[in-house]
């Protein structure tokens, strides 16, 4: 039985075209209004993945967005606790 930081997580993977439950890439339309709809509506931690520039935008409530170029895995931080996403077969 899935946990609800693990179905939060399996949400946002698909909303940022990560992939689909039967590992489908979906794509990644723009994205940027979803996000902001998402921390409009309470959403602590948002990532936004452009695997064609390598690049990820964390948005976080409250902080400017922060860009990251490369990166090998991405941290739950305080949101999901223990939740790393491994990035480098994504590149």
């Amino acid at each position: 039985m899935s946990t609800s930081q693990e179905i939060e997580a399996k949400i946002y993977l698909e909303k940022l075209g990560i992939s689909t439950s039967d590992g489908k890439s979906i794509g990644t339309p723009s994205l940027k209004p979803t996000l902001q709809e998402y921390q409009d509506n309470g959403a602590r931690l948002g990532w936004l993945i452009n695997r064609r520039d390598r690049q990820v935008e964390i948005y976080r409530i409250g902080q400017p967005i922060e860009v990251l170029q490369a990166p090998t895995a991405l941290s739950g931080e305080t949101v999901l606790p223990d939740f790393v996403l491994d990035l480098v077969s994504i590149w």
